[in-house]
């Protein structure tokens, strides 16, 4: 898988790319991907205002690359790609045909 959250640890593991066509395997047992909103809240806006990257709160995320790794959305682009979001840049843009990275989510009930 990657990386991923383990308690007291944080993210452990080494980064992994998937292709789009790798991303519904990845969605399972409750497991998804954001959307482009949900994971634009993850961006720091005063760490962005003061020109420091990576834009996302280096204290919660630890381990994030510091050199614009952008992660995959579940928000459609257009008919053919779909939203990532970088958080070396604080910005979305369309992934194209590119492996990027995942950064996956539950929601809890």
């Amino acid at each position: 898988m990657g990386q991923m959250y383990q308690e007291g640890l944080g993210c452990v593991g080494v980064l992994r790319r998937y292709a789009r066509e790798e991303l519904p395997q990845l969605a399972s047992n409750g497991w998804r991907l954001p959307t482009r909103d949900e994971l634009l809240t993850l961006i720091d806006n005063q760490r962005k205002e003061h020109g420091t990257d990576p834009y996302i709160n280096v204290v919660v995320f630890p381990d994030i690359p510091r050199d614009g790794e952008s992660y995959w959305t579940s928000t459609p682009f257009d008919r053919n790609q779909l939203w990532c979001i970088d958080f070396g840049t604080g910005v979305g843009d369309n992934c194209g045909p590119y492996p990027e990275s995942v950064r996956l989510l539950r929601d809890h009930h």
